[in-house]
């Protein structure tokens, strides 16, 4: 009995992500038609209607995911899909179907775990049969269609059993500290103590797994996730590019020093958080020194001249000569040099969940240097964010106009579907500007966000599906992604805390327990950042700073700014109205756990012995 395709085809694939790894060089091509030789692939937006083709004429399904500005994703565009034999066999045997993985994050987070480019085949019921990971060149491919083309026609093409989950059933019945430990005891696994940084050969910066070490070292007393942390960033000091600035997406090998010359801005957001804040925890200049070195390269390539950070920029230089790649054009080129090949091609688009996390980080930045400039591109950018979100309250991902001029390998799909991956981390990036600014417009949109948030929360078990797109839940069914789900219930969470709002706070953990069962966290593998920073932030307890005063008044002012320079990670700050607490008859300050609240305080001075006081969730 012949084995199902999918096990005999898995054995033959070998890695290859958007970090740049290729097959090697093709050396022959199988004959092809004279119409195949000029013929193209026939691409489909991911929508009903090429499934609905495929059941029709009895085809399967190949689905292209990938992002704009990865280096595996452009070979695999320009040399595998351009090949006549590849097109030739899409054609006649396939209804091919192409995804940004960014502009529609329902989709690629579904299918990130096959890293970019990721090939899914399904078979004409929409059934996933074959999940490819990374590029293939067209020796390499065409065989994988071969085996796929007679499995079908033989009737021996068999369902795929690593094809994503959908909705767990049920909500985890455990409870939130026994979760908390489950999720950090697999976070932990993962971490590379040889070579700092979580992961396995190739390291990249992760935003959340940093953040959760700070906090988890600093809330909890744990020396050893301050080290791992910092050590980490050195890590990522490494990745820093001498000529133009900013931090490349990766490096492989125990040493960092096979550097991946792709710059993306969400690895540039993780390096100037965790830049910032190892500042501020340390008082060290080295880390600001390095946290100016990525915000030289934003400024000069991500930052659109109108407000909002663009996506990505290339590693390959559109002039490059036959004798020079990428990683010597990065490695050896002083800044004339580089701009005597050209500048590699940027990313123009402007998504929205990318664009929360540079804003979170710029505030960062903010409180580190108190440089005024530093808020402001956040503030501009947050405003340019602003005009996405809905009447209901709810962002939209991304704005197709800009990025119109881009020779885009994957359009920008147009439609009013709501996805949930932005809305966490915009809600969160609106909460730092609400903390370091006290201007109530930044709260309000808060509020307006998680009241939108309902439209795509289950109602009888909790959580967020990723999109309202129904007919997208009739191709593959529902979905609740861990990560995104994780960071809107962290949002939710802090609302409550500034809102005073009990049932903020149960829905997000509700939230919590709708993604925290193992057949939903099991193929999360080492990408569990944003779920165990909710975990911590929900178990240890804001530490939440009320100022009550005139905000004109210079005592007021005074302290405020204490508070807001006193390091704390679970910080929440903000301007309280008088009745909740006594009048003191001068401007004071509160500093609460959920257990207790200090005495008045008038002396700025006496703030941050306060507030590590209550950060430990100690009664005073």
């Amino acid at each position: 009995m012949p084995r199902p395709a999918s096990v005999a085809l898995l054995a033959t694939l070998t890695f290859g992500a958007c970090a740049g790894q290729s097959d090697e060089a093709t050396t022959t091509s199988p004959p092809v038609s004279e119409a195949a030789a000029t013929a193209t692939i026939t691409w489909h937006d991911w929508t009903p209607a090429p499934f609905e083709q495929a059941r029709r004429d009895g085809k399967m399904v190949l689905i292209d995911i990938g992002m704009e500005g990865c280096t595996a994703c452009r070979w695999m565009d320009e040399l595998t899909y351009t090949h006549p034999a590849v097109i030739e066999r899409i054609g006649k045997h396939f209804v091919a179907v192409q995804v940004d993985g960014e502009a529609r994050p329902d989709i690629g987070e579904r299918y990130s775990a096959w890293a970019w480019p990721a090939t899914i085949i399904m078979n004409p019921e929409g059934e996933q049969v074959l999940a490819i990971r990374g590029n293939k060149i067209p020796k390499n491919f065409i065989p994988i269609l071969d085996q796929l083309i007679e499995a079908h026609r033989s009737g021996t093409l068999a369902v795929d059993g690593s094809a994503p989950a959908t909705v767990p059933p049920n909500p985890e019945p455990a409870a939130l500290g026994i979760r908390r430990k489950r999720v950090v005891a697999r976070i932990d696994r993962a971490y590379d103590e040889r070579a700092d940084g979580w992961g396995g050969k190739q390291k990249t910066p992760l935003g959340p797994h940093l953040a959760h070490a700070l906090l988890r070292a600093h809330a909890r007393g744990n020396p050893l996730w301050q080290r791992r942390a910092l050590q980490t960033l050195h890590r990522y000091a490494g990745l820093i590019d001498p000529v133009w600035g900013g931090v490349f997406v990766a490096a492989i090998g125990n040493q960092w020093n096979r550097l991946i010359p792709e710059k993306r801005i969400a690895g540039q957001a993780a390096a100037l958080s965790g830049f910032a804040r190892a500042h501020r925890l340390t008082g060290d200049a080295q880390w600001l020194a390095h946290a100016h070195e990525v915000d030289r390269y934003v400024r000069a390539f991500l930052l659109s001249p109108k407000g909002g950070f663009y996506t990505s920029q290339e590693d390959d230089a559109p002039d490059l000569p036959q004798d020079m790649d990428a990683a010597r054009y990065f490695a050896e080129l002083d800044d004339a040099g580089r701009r005597r090949y050209g500048v590699p091609p940027i990313d123009h688009a402007i998504y929205t969940d990318k664009n929360a996390l540079a804003i979170a980080a710029y505030v960062d930045l903010f409180e580190a240097t108190e440089d005024q400039a530093h808020l402001t591109i956040a503030v501009r950018a947050a405003t340019v964010m602003l005009a996405r979100q809905g009447e209901d309250g709810l962002f939209a991902q991304h704005d197709a106009e800009q990025a119109l001029t881009d020779d885009r390998m994957r359009p920008l799909p147009g439609g009013t579907r709501h996805y949930l991956q932005p809305q966490g981390p915009m809600g969160l990036a609106l909460l730092d500007l609400y903390r370091v600014t006290a201007e109530p417009m930044w709260l309000d949109a808060a509020q307006r966000l998680s009241t939108g948030l309902l439209a795509l929360e289950d109602p009888e078990h909790g959580g967020w599906f990723a999109t309202d797109d129904a007919t997208n839940a009739e191709l593959i069914g529902r979905r609740k992604p861990p990560e995104s789900n994780a960071a809107a219930a962290r949002f939710v969470f802090e609302l409550g805390v500034y809102n005073k709002d009990q049932t903020l706070r149960e829905r997000a953990e509700r939230g919590l327990g709708a993604i925290s069962a193992p057949e939903a966290l099991d193929p999360e593998g080492k990408l569990l950042g944003e779920t165990a920073l909710a975990y911590e932030w929900m178990t240890t307890g804001a530490v939440e700073i009320s100022v009550l005063g005139d905000p004109r008044d210079p005592r007021t002012q005074a302290l405020r700014a204490a508070a807001g320079r006193t390091y704390e990670p679970r910080k929440v700050l903000h301007s309280e109205v008088a009745g909740r607490y006594p009048d003191a008859g001068r401007p004071v300050v509160y500093v609460c756990s959920d257990e207790a609240c200090s005495r008045p305080i008038d002396d700025p001075a006496t703030i941050p012995a306060e507030i590590v006081k209550f950060a430990a969730n100690r009664a005073p």
